[in-house]
């Protein structure tokens, strides 16, 4: 595209505006493969019509961003922006209703403005890497979204959700700045909080994974980790990590405070926030529930404390028990008990047949009643799934009826045909 309203060879990049004077009584669309643009609009107006949308295949260079209408004050009605089977870097999106990033798409936005809800698909990327992203409703992310930006000052958070946020079992939501969602966060894939950030709703871990920076300075009333403002359920695991990496763990310190949630009476459980760090748990490490050290007796914390725990191995198994590991506050005179882990591990051909002290199964039992003195691990132990057994065909003799004539075959002890007459038709019994 050339753009001589300049009439100059330095601004000469198009713009892609599909309605600047017109009344249109329909949608209105564009649709972006490949290509050299500066700006793609749908409109000069304030406003579009319902179903309008914007869609972004390719490899384009957008020289400066991509927006829907002129209002540039308030999130636009009825706008979709989706970038598909896309991999570009786009410097700006700006007014869209809803975002979508799908089908193996790896996009990187300098800036998400005026944006409503935000949906990253599983297989696809995006990155937000320049600014602040606030979005006025919800979040799901099955696939993989990273904001890079740390620059929030004073009350905003460097992502900011006001409706929900939902994270799928393949999704993974990095924040290498602070994280707030005003409404409730679901998640049973991994989320990295990398500076302080809050959950204003309730929070559901499904077999989730929390990455928190470990701690420098133990926990204020502003700067814990992680403060949820609703009740906590579910089961997550947190792992402590560098602070300048998400991806390396780090050994969190005994006293060092991480979570803050919601309390109501004995809710949320103790065991709703489970520490996977594997050489704290090789120190019995664990995060304790413990009343909220700011002196408020609105919220539980969890605290970083040292226990006795149990690992459960799976033994050649497939899958992992869930929670593979439990660790408990040990009392001086008292024994302790765990339960059993809620989902038991799996393998291909085999039935789950119990826990036991060795992976050869010669030691003793482990059951809910087994007294637990010291750190130990347990083994899952296999038996044989007959539904897998091989299927043993015994000596017999065979006639098979084709088209009304018999014919007669004998199978021997190998399980081959010892004695033959019947014809090459196609097919076996």
């Amino acid at each position: 595209l050339k753009n001589y309203y300049y009439e100059d060879p330095d601004y000469d990049e198009g713009d892609i505006l599909a309605n600047y004077e017109s009344t249109v009584t329909g949608k209105c669309s564009v649709n972006v493969d490949g290509g050299d643009v500066n700006i793609v609009r749908l409109t000069n107006g304030k406003t579009v019509n319902e179903d309008s949308q914007i869609t972004i295949t390719g490899s384009p260079k957008i020289r400066t961003g991509v927006l829907s209408t002129t209002n540039y004050s308030s999130t636009p009605e009825y706008v979709t922006v989706t970038m598909t089977a896309c991999n570009a870097t786009i410097p700006f999106i700006q007014s869209a209703t809803q975002v979508y990033v799908k089908n193996d798409s790896k996009v990187t936005l300098n800036g998400l403005w005026l944006a409503g809800d935000l949906t990253v698909d599983a297989g696809s990327s995006l990155k937000t890497d320049e600014d602040i992203v606030e979005l006025t409703g919800s979040a799901v992310v099955n696939g993989t979204w990273e904001q890079l930006f740390t620059g929030a000052t004073g009350l905003d958070y460097d992502t900011d959700v006001a409706g929900t946020m939902t994270v799928g079992s393949n999704g993974i939501y990095i924040c290498h700045g602070s994280t707030r969602v005003s409404g409730d966060v679901s998640s049973s894939g991994m989320m990295a909080l990398m500076k302080p950030s809050w959950f204003e709703g309730a929070y559901t871990g499904t077999n989730a994974e929390l990455r928190l920076p470990a701690v420098v300075t133990n926990y204020t009333a502003t700067d814990i980790p992680l403060k949820i403002g609703g009740l906590s359920s579910g089961t997550t695991t947190v792992n402590t990590v560098d602070p300048a990496d998400w991806q390396t763990l780090k050994k969190p310190a005994l006293g060092d405070n991480y979570i803050l949630s919601k309390k109501n009476t004995d809710s949320p459980a103790q065991g709703v926030f489970v520490l996977g760090n594997a050489d704290a748990l090789a120190d019995a490490l664990f995060l304790k529930r413990m009343p909220d050290a700011n002196g408020t007796n609105d919220y539980y914390m969890w605290q970083v404390a040292n226990g006795v725990r149990v690992i459960f191995d799976k033994n050649g198994g497939d899958t992992e028990a869930d929670p593979r590991s439990m660790v408990q506050d040990k009392v001086v005179g008292a024994v302790n008990h765990f339960d059993l882990p809620t989902t038991n591990p799996t393998r291909t051909g085999y039935l789950f047949n119990g826990w036991n002290t060795k992976a050869d199964g010669a030691g003793d039992a482990f059951t809910a009643t087994t007294d637990v003195k010291n750190n130990m691990t347990v083994y899952a132990q296999w038996k044989p799934d007959e539904a897998y057994a091989a299927v043993k065909i015994a000596p017999m003799n065979l006639t098979v009826y084709v088209g009304g004539d018999g014919y007669h075959g004998v199978i021997g002890q190998d399980g081959k045909f010892a004695a033959n007459d019947l014809p090459e038709i196609g097919f076996y019994i």
